[in-house]
């Protein structure tokens, strides 16, 4: 079971003297959030076991079981050549997902930093730039240097 947050505003509920209230309710990786590239299928998640519940990241997998996660912010990735983790166990772990961007993540590393850490600075609701970029979880598998 996974859980994740939703701001209440958007359902129509009373706020908080800070204006802010959340409820919890169950969330996966929405697979309507997954956009063909080339030959795989690419999203970006919050995995909270798997990298850090504070950051997003990007994840892509291909018919063939193949996939990776590219933490672009901590400067990692992780794939299925060196953890036993698979595409389900994957989504399971994911509270938040949403469309990527089109953007090369082999060509424009540095745009995909950008874009991960301001997007997580509103997934998270921080108000500086400040993203927890601390190593990926170790149990997960062998993260490498992107």
């Amino acid at each position: 079971m996974r859980l994740g947050l939703i701001r209440t505003e958007e359902r129509g509920a009373a706020l908080t003297p800070l204006g802010i209230c959340c409820i919890i309710y169950l969330m996966p990786a929405n697979p309507a959030d997954y956009r063909t590239r080339g030959g795989n299928l690419a999203i970006v998640l919050c995995c909270p076991n798997i990298v850090s519940p504070a950051r997003l990241v990007y994840f892509d997998h291909n018919p063939a079981g193949s996939w990776v996660i590219r933490d672009f912010l901590a400067g990692f990735k992780l794939s299925d050549e060196t953890s036993l983790l698979t595409v389900p166990d994957i989504e399971q772990d994911a509270i938040y997902s949403e469309p990527p961007p089109w953007c090369n993540v082999e060509t424009s590393p540095g745009d995909w930093r950008l874009y991960l850490e301001l997007r997580t600075t509103v997934y998270t609701e921080q108000r500086n730039r400040n993203v927890d970029v601390q190593h990926p979880t170790p149990q997960s598998g062998q993260w490498q240097p992107l």
